[in-house]
């Protein structure tokens, strides 16, 4: 028992010899000769009656060190707890001799504060020799990413290429160090890999239409006005080049059906991809692109354009040729039940200039009101009066009409009668307005 007890009381008592060696480290050792210098072992540095520890800067070698908790001095990576996350240094792994700036250790570049404050972009507080960990960091007036400590396996090396990050809106936003620019972010435009890309150059970040861009942020997904020329990126941020689609669905109406809509934008590849506005002549047809509606191109409808009305078809081409144009639009239905097509025609002529007013084709007389559509199933009034037009829009002659409840007849010019009017050998009477009175 009393051998147990010895060996027990001399691992103790080893123990504590270390414990106290440790406690000595950072504080003044009473019983010993002030000295100042390095140790035998040039492991610890004295400083008078103190033993170094943290970073301290040694005069007859004109360099720094660090020395850990039990006042060694670190060599190659040095690990501290800096309020409470963790931190490097790094020291050269012979002399011990801290390493500032740019490093390149096993490879990958890093790189090590100079002096303590600030970083230069102000996002960050660095002492003395630490490792820059903050990601998108200003050094010396060029803007590099040297990676977070998420990745343990990238912490602190300067990223070449893609870099994925989430910005402050969650969203995962990308940067490009340039390996051939020295790792360095790039800004404004860069072509990679045969596509056009843009990324911020506003040291001071950019809001565009809800979002932030912060410097050397891809821009990504949607439209955007660059240096005043509008541009489309695809949801990779690659700049798109020729036809643009952007689909969407409407509300739904009060009798469950919605429609689903069809933006187009042309990217002008002989103009840089910026989008067309205005005239724009493409595959032998002439297309408008409307600078009010964010240079979307006017399809199945009319615009008033220079005081003319022109009449665009699904495809959104301006008509070539005299003839008529389909602008039917179909509905969808939430149950999931047929859709039904709603008919809607203009009649263009070879200028495709939309026609007003009445017009007489292949023999039979149709009237399209303000707006360039076709009228039907309604009435339109001529110099002489009221005439009827049929589902099909052709004008009704000589013939009865079903309207609002009531019956009507219209003679050979189209014309509704009034007062007594014999029809097929029958007498009827119909009153001012031309409703028969039975």
């Amino acid at each position: 028992m009393r051998g147990i007890a010895t060996r027990a009381a001399a691992k103790a008592l080893a123990l504590a010899a270390i414990f106290a060696f440790a406690l000595c480290a950072c504080i003044a050792v009473g019983s010993q000769k002030a000295y100042a210098g390095w140790d035998s072992a040039h492991e610890h540095y004295w400083d008078g009656e103190t033993m170094v520890c943290g970073v301290f800067y040694v005069p007859e070698d004109k360099a720094y060190y660090y020395f850990d908790d039990f006042g060694i001095v670190g060599k190659g990576w040095c690990w501290f707890d800096w309020e409470g996350d963790d931190a490097y240094r790094y020291a050269d792994p012979t002399t011990g001799k801290l390493k500032f700036g740019w490093q390149k250790i096993g490879g990958y570049w890093y790189y090590f504060a100079p002096k303590e404050g600030n970083s230069e972009d102000y996002t960050y507080y660095y002492e003395l020799g630490v490792m820059y960990e903050h990601g998108v960091s200003k050094i010396k007036g060029k803007w590099y990413y040297l990676a977070k400590p998420d990745d343990p396996r990238k912490w602190g090396k300067m990223q070449y290429k893609w870099i994925k990050e989430k910005n402050g809106s969650d969203e995962t936003v990308w940067y490009y160090g340039d390996p051939n620019n020295d790792g360095q972010l790039a800004k404004g435009w860069k072509k990679i890999g045969g596509y056009w890309y843009y990324f911020e150059p506003n040291e001071d970040s950019t809001y565009m239409d809800g979002r932030w861009y912060e410097y050397g942020v891809m821009h990504w997904g949607r439209i955007e006005t660059i240096n005043g020329h509008k541009y489309s990126f695809a949801k990779n941020g690659a700049l798109q080049s020729g036809w643009i689609k952007d689909s969407y669905r409407s509300a739904t109406w009060d009798d469950g059906s919605y429609q689903v809509y069809t933006d187009w934008y042309y990217a002008d590849p002989n103009n840089d991809c910026r989008l067309a506005t205005g005239w724009k002549k493409i595959g032998g047809y002439w297309y408008c692109f409307d600078s009010k509606y964010g240079d979307e191109m006017n399809d199945n409808g009319t615009w008033t354009i220079n005081g003319k009305l022109y009449v665009f078809d699904k495809s959104g081409k301006l008509p070539n040729k005299e003839g008529w144009v389909n602008l039917s639009e179909e509905y969808f239905y939430e149950d999931g039940s047929e859709s039904q097509v709603v008919p809607f025609w203009a009649y263009a002529n070879s200028s495709g200039i939309a026609t007003v007013g009445w017009k007489k084709i292949s023999g039979y007389w149709y009237h399209f009101g303000e707006t360039g559509f076709m009228d039907h199933d309604t009435w339109a009034v001529d110099s002489r009066g009221a005439c009827y037009l049929k589902s099909n829009g052709k004008m009704a002659a000589s013939e009865w009409v079903r309207f609002g409840g009531n019956w009507y007849y219209v003679d050979a010019s189209g014309h509704r009668v009034t007062g007594y009017h014999t029809i097929d050998g029958e007498v009827y009477y119909f009153n001012s307005e031309g409703i028969w009175i039975q």
